[in-house]
């Protein structure tokens, strides 16, 4: 789903130290008006994208209300991201009839003392009272930036978050622009114990917990937690202009709030010619990185902050400086590529006896005692190189696995094709749900002309499946679309190696 992160003012009754925004009291004179800002509703419906509703403090804009309920009627899902200090009981009762479905409140520590210090005196108790006022009434995240000052405070706020009774909790680290100072940051080696510190607490708090503008915990995960441990842990690159754009309050479109580099903007050209044809937001498609990003292990899972990378050096294509992670010292990357394996979305450098190796393997992989010994003989070639060419074709992830291929109705077993119609609030429950079902595979969202739109395949004996489908239905009161295996015309796949 694209997350779209709308400023719609500048105006704030604060003045945060390290405000992204450098936001004042007064709105710009420049923002996007009424009228503007409906036609930009308009422009970006069709995508479905998340609206966040940003500022400044958006409940400043006299229109912010008129402004959620438009993007609802045009069936966007609109959430609000306050500093909290203005949610009145009234403010909350028109956040739910304007159909806001999350509100997220920044708190930069357990008290008053760092949050006052960067935010303004008072500043703690408003938005706390404006968190109780939310309470059963509307979803609510907390959000805090990790700085120098609150660095040993994040086990603290994340109790604090739990028991003010939030479902989220969303740390941020800095990053230098706007108000923001390179002095306030983390160093690198305190940022990766920050992250080992937050993997861990992810795996026994009850809220959900994410990082942001800190895409090295994607690393960090897998560096400290089993596969299994990971389940449900959010880590992730920089979805900055793949999954992740930020429109200003003058209608400036840039990858990131924090990255302010302006791609176009929605004045001039519409947001969809802007999204999918922008220089800026290929290259950041493309994720052919600059120095030690690009020759990392991890450069798929995580590539560092492209936002931060441009703060330190101008270039959003090159290292991020908050890094402490050594590519050179550690073993293939875990997401199936290795220092020297081609870029994504280039062919690799094959020679004449990897293709035939791919050709092979594809057919028949030798049942053997050697096997690697019997590949050899039929490329020409020993053992030993037969092993190493396969071992590096499968670092570079263009052999996933060497595994068989079970015939399942040999086995007993019958396989459905399902469908589900799952609203886009739902999705990521629905489909945690779907997955958890070992015998579910091939789990996609499929947009199409009818309601169905969430597609997988179950393959499990008839009891079982039946089973699956009553289990699946009490749990997301969704109907289901079940389409049985009549007849196989065709099973497997053979790839011609490009030559």
């Amino acid at each position: 789903m694209l997350i779209i992160a709308w400023e719609v003012t500048a105006a704030c009754n604060l003045a945060c130290e390290y405000c992204r925004a450098s936001a004042s009291a007064s709105p710009d004179g420049a923002e996007l008006s009424t009228e503007e800002a409906e036609g930009f509703i308009d422009q970006v419906a069709p995508l479905r994208p998340m609206l966040i509703l940003s500022g400044g403090e958006p409940l400043l804009r006299p229109d912010i209300f008129h402004l959620a309920e438009y993007a609802r009627s045009r069936g966007i899902r609109a959430s609000l991201a306050t500093n909290g200090t203005l949610l009145t009981p009234e403010a909350v009762e028109r956040i739910k009839r304007a159909g806001i479905m999350r509100v997220s409140i920044s708190l930069d520590g357990p008290g008053p003392e760092v949050h006052d210090a960067s935010r303004g005196p008072g500043s703690f108790d408003l938005a706390v009272r404006g968190i109780g006022n939310l309470r059963g009434e509307v979803d609510f995240q907390i959000n805090m930036t990790v700085t120098r000052a609150n660095q040993n405070q994040v086990s603290a706020t994340m109790d604090l978050a739990e028991e003010l009774g939030a479902v989220a909790f969303h740390l941020f680290f800095l990053v230098p622009t706007g108000r923001g100072r390179e002095e306030d940051l983390v160093t690198p080696e305190e940022q990766d114990a920050i992250l080992r510190e937050v993997a861990g607490e992810g795996r026994r708090r009850k809220i959900e917990v994410k990082v942001t503008c800190a895409p090295q915990y994607g690393r960090v995960v897998r560096e400290v937690l089993t596969e299994a441990e990971r389940e449900g842990i959010m880590g992730s690159a920089c979805l900055a202009g793949t999954s992740f754009v930020f429109v200003s309050r003058t209608g400036d479109v840039s990858p990131c709030g924090y990255l302010p580099i302006v791609a176009g903007n929605v004045r001039e050209e519409s947001f969809p010619e802007i999204w999918e044809s922008s220089p800026v937001f290929l290259d950041l498609r493309r994720r052919e990185l600059l120095g030690r990003c690009g020759g990392c292990s991890y450069r798929r899972v995580c590539g560092g902050c492209r936002a931060r990378a441009y703060a330190a050096t101008g270039d959003y294509l090159e290292s991020d400086p908050l890094c402490s992670y050594d590519s050179a010292q550690e073993d293939p990357r875990e997401d199936g590529r290795t220092e020297g394996a081609p870029p994504e979305g280039e062919g690799p450098d094959l020679d004449e006896l990897d293709r035939r190796l791919l050709e092979i393997v594809q057919e028949e992989f030798p049942l053997t005692a050697r096997p690697f010994l019997a590949l050899g003989e039929a490329l020409g070639t020993s053992e030993e190189e037969a092993m190493e060419r396969a071992k590096r074709l499968q670092d570079w992830g263009i052999i996933r696995r060497i595994g068989p291929i079970l015939d399942m109705r040999r086995l007993g077993c019958s396989g459905v094709l399902v469908a589900l119609p799952v609203s886009d609030d739902r999705m990521e429950e629905v489909a945690e749900v779907v997955n958890s079902y070992q015998e579910i595979s091939h789990n996609y969202l499929r947009p199409n002309e009818t309601e169905f739109n969430m597609w997988f395949t179950i393959s499990a004996s008839e009891e079982r499946i039946e089973e699956i489908l009553s289990e699946m239905k009490e749990k997301t009161g969704l109907h289901q679309l079940v389409l049985p295996t009549k007849r196989i015309f065709k099973i497997g796949v053979r790839f011609e190696i490009p030559r």
